[in-house]
């Protein structure tokens, strides 16, 4: 009886086969790994690929290819290569994605939203906000006895999911950078959505398309652009639960009133639920303009005070002149030190009418991008 081959033998002929065959026909001898990660990378040269000067949608399209080359982790369970902790400040946060790419391996959704982060971090005029779902589905169950029943649903499952938001201030459009086991729900990618509502609603699509129940939507506030930034991301800023008649409406291509089977409440839901989403994502950009426009409030209310005081002071000094209460060698200061207090209370009257002006033109002439990251963050 002939005797098997050793293991060293068939280890030469796999590595000749390695050397001598093509890629189809080391997939075929099932030689060929697949999921291989990419080779190593630095976090700069990543960062500097997805240049300033590119379009927008061009950014996002680059970003989510560097993504993509990373592959999906199928770990079950909250098993992770990364470490990722929401809780720690983006500082932390950007070093542990950076360690995504030294040391590349597969990734789940939340690793992918934390190398977002990173990899469009300092983009000009893009707003960056965590946008997380959780769906329910019903998972399969087979029932006792007889194998050709078919399949009941069983209990009733939860599932999350977290992608980057993205926002370009210049056209308005929406885009969304992450990983997913589903295609479809990776559709957001794209730069073509005038709306945060739009892109939730394209991706309650991709739900109802595998049988998912979009039911919650977390938003975030706009993430930090500095590296060295120590505030924390914020991941839950607004949670907007979806109903059964709200997820109908969203369903529906474009957010469209009627939603899935016609129904017209499922369309009122969703409107509400989309202005809910679009005043949230507006919110910032608001609060900023208000800031920049009551930044010399303080000042003006300040420069009114102090004429107030000045004045009240002027007025006690010309009324002890006044009467005599002084010594008759002092009148003469006593009527120089009001003549002072005078000058300085109509000066600052004067500064304060004026602080108006200023104040208008600085909001006047305050860049349309007043709610940069930066700026909110040395607030």
């Amino acid at each position: 009886m002939a005797s098997s081959a050793s293991p060293a033998s068939s280890f030469a002929e796999q590595a000749a086969a390695l050397r001598s065959c093509t890629e189809a026909e080391l997939r075929a001898k099932g030689l060929l790994a697949t999921g291989v990660p990419p080779p190593p990378r630095s976090a700069a040269g990543c960062r500097a690929a997805l240049r300033a000067e590119l379009p927008f949608a061009a950014r996002v399209a680059a970003a989510q290819q560097i993504i993509d080359s990373l592959g999906y982790s199928f770990a079950p369970g909250p098993s992770y290569y990364f470490g990722v902790d929401k809780r720690l400040p983006f500082r932390a946060l950007a070093a542990s994605a950076a360690s995504m790419l030294a040391d590349p391996a597969p990734l789940k959704c939340v690793e992918a939203a934390a190398l977002s982060l990173l990899l469009t971090a300092g983009w000009p005029r893009v707003d960056r906000l965590a946008l997380g779902f959780r769906s329910r589905c019903r998972a399969p169950r087979q029932p006792a006895g007889g194998s050709g029943r078919q399949e009941e649903e069983g209990e009733e499952e939860r599932h999350r999911h977290v992608v980057l938001a993205l926002r370009d201030r210049a056209t308005g459009a929406w885009a969304a950078l992450g990983a997913s086991r589903r295609p479809l729900l990776l559709g957001g990618t794209a730069a073509s959505f005038p709306s945060l509502s739009a892109l939730v609603a394209r991706y309650a699509a991709g739900y109802a398309a595998v049988g998912h129940r979009l039911d919650k939507v977390r938003v975030g506030s706009p993430a930090p652009h500095s590296l060295r930034c120590a505030r924390r991301v914020s991941w839950r800023a607004l949670r907007l639960p979806l109903g059964r008649a709200a997820f109908a409406g969203a369903s529906a291509p474009g957010g469209k009133s009627g939603g899935v089977g016609g129904g017209g409440g499922g369309g009122g839901a969703w409107a509400a639920s989309a202005a809910a989403l679009d005043a949230f994502a507006e919110a910032p950009r608001r609060a900023a303009a208000a800031a920049a426009a009551a930044a010399g409030a303080p000042r003006r209310a300040t420069d009114a005070s102090f004429a107030s005081s000045v004045s009240r002071l002027a007025s006690g000094a010309a009324s002890r002149r006044a009467s005599g209460a002084a010594a008759a060698g002092t009148g003469g200061a006593d009527a120089s030190f009001a003549s002072s207090l005078s000058r300085r209370a109509s000066g600052a009257a004067s500064a304060s009418g004026t602080g108006g002006g200023r104040g208008a033109a600085s909001e006047r002439s305050a860049p349309g991008d007043a709610g940069d990251d930066d700026a909110r963050e040395a607030r």
